[in-house]
C-alpha cells in the first residue's frame, strides 16, 4: 500500500487596496491605492500625479507633483510633497527665435534645514545681451532664496500655483527689459535624499552591506590573474613574428633571378637574325662584283 505523504500547508497573505493621500496643504485628497499584503509597506513610496486631478481644474493640467508616504495612520498612507515640475511641452510654446531663453540651477536652504533644488526659467520679448542675461540670473536668484528660506516647500509650491511669485519677480526684472515668461520650471529636494535618505540607509539590515568586501576580493583576484596572464602572450607573438619574415624572404628571391635570366636571354635571340641579314648583303655584293668583272 502507498504510504499518503503529509503535505505542509503553505500560508498566503491576501493583498488588500491600501490608499494613498496628498498632504494637509492639499487638503488631505485621495492620489490613489496601492495593492499590499501590509499598510506598512506603504512607507517611502512615491508617487508622481497631475495637478488637474487635485484642483479639477483644466488649466493645471502642465504641472506634475511627486509625494513620499512618510506615515500610515488608520491603514492609509499619508505624504509630503518633494517635487514640482512644469512639463517641456508647456515651455516649447513661450520658446521664439526672436527671444532668448535664460535658464539657471542652484541649491538653497528651506526653512527645516533641507536643501532644495531650484531650476527657475525666463523668455524675454526680444533677444538680450550676455550683460542682461548675467543681471536677470543674479536677481532671481537672490529673490529665490529670500523667499525659500523662510517657508517650507510645501507653502512654497502653494504660492507657484497661485502664481503669486512670479508676479513678484517680474517686478524687478521689468527694469532690465520686458520679460515674457517668468517660471519655476523645477523645485525640489535633492536627488540624493529624494531616492534614499540617510535614516533608511542605517535602519536596513547588514546581511545586504557585509557581502560587499568579499566581492571585492574576489574581484582583485581575477584582475591579478589577467594581468599576470598578459605578459606571457607578449612574448609568444614577438618570438613568432621573425620565424615567418625568413620564410618569405627565400620564396621571393629565386623568382627575381628567373626573370633576369629570360630578359638577358631575349636580346641574344634578336641580334642573330640581324648578323644572317649582313652575311646575305654581303653576298648579293659579291654576285654584283663578279658581273662586272665579266
Amino acid at each position: 500500500m502507498a504510504k499518503k505523504r503529509n503535505i505542509a500547508a503553505t500560508k498566503v497573505k491576501k493583498k488588500k487596496w491600501y490608499p494613498i493621500l496628498a498632504s494637509k496643504s492639499f487638503n488631505e485628497k485621495i492620489l490613489g491605492e496601492s495593492f499590499i499584503t501590509e499598510p506598512e509597506k506603504l512607507k517611502n513610496k512615491f508617487m508622481k500625479v497631475n495637478l488637474s486631478t487635485i484642483t479639477n481644474n483644466f488649466r493645471d493640467q502642465n504641472i506634475n507633483l511627486t509625494f513620499k508616504v512618510q506615515s500610515v495612520i488608520d491603514n492609509k498612507g499619508h505624504t509630503a510633497l518633494v517635487n514640482y515640475t512644469i512639463l517641456p511641452s508647456f515651455i516649447k510654446r513661450f520658446v521664439r527665435r526672436d527671444k532668448s531663453k535664460i535658464a539657471d540651477s542652484f541649491i538653497v536652504k528651506d526653512k527645516t534645514g533641507q536643501r532644495v533644488r531650484v531650476k527657475p526659467l525666463i523668455i524675454t520679448h526680444n533677444n538680450a545681451t550676455k550683460s542682461q542675461k548675467t543681471e536677470i540670473r543674479k536677481i532671481t536668484k537672490n529673490f529665490l532664496k529670500a523667499q525659500i528660506e523662510k517657508t517650507d516647500l510645501e507653502s512654497f509650491v502653494s504660492e507657484l500655483i497661485k502664481k503669486f511669485v512670479q508676479k513678484k519677480l517680474r517686478v524687478p526684472l521689468k527694469k532690465i527689459m520686458p520679460i515674457k515668461y517668468a517660471e519655476v520650471k523645477t523645485i525640489g529636494y535633492d536627488s540624493v535624499k529624494l531616492l534614499l535618505s540617510k535614516k533608511e540607509v542605517l535602519n536596513k539590515s547588514n546581511d545586504l552591506l557585509e557581502p560587499k568586501e568579499p566581492v571585492r576580493e574576489e574581484i582583485v583576484k581575477e584582475i591579478k590573474k589577467i594581468e599576470e596572464s598578459k605578459p606571457e602572450t607578449k612574448k609568444e607573438e614577438v618570438k613568432e613574428v621573425p620565424k615567418v619574415e625568413e620564410t618569405k624572404a627565400p620564396e621571393v628571391i629565386p623568382e627575381e633571378k628567373t626573370e633576369t635570366k629570360k630578359e638577358e636571354a631575349k636580346p641574344e635571340n634578336s641580334e642573330e637574325p640581324e648578323k644572317k641579314e649582313v652575311v646575305t648583303e654581303n653576298s648579293e655584293d659579291k654576285v654584283s662584283v663578279e658581273e662586272k668583272k665579266e
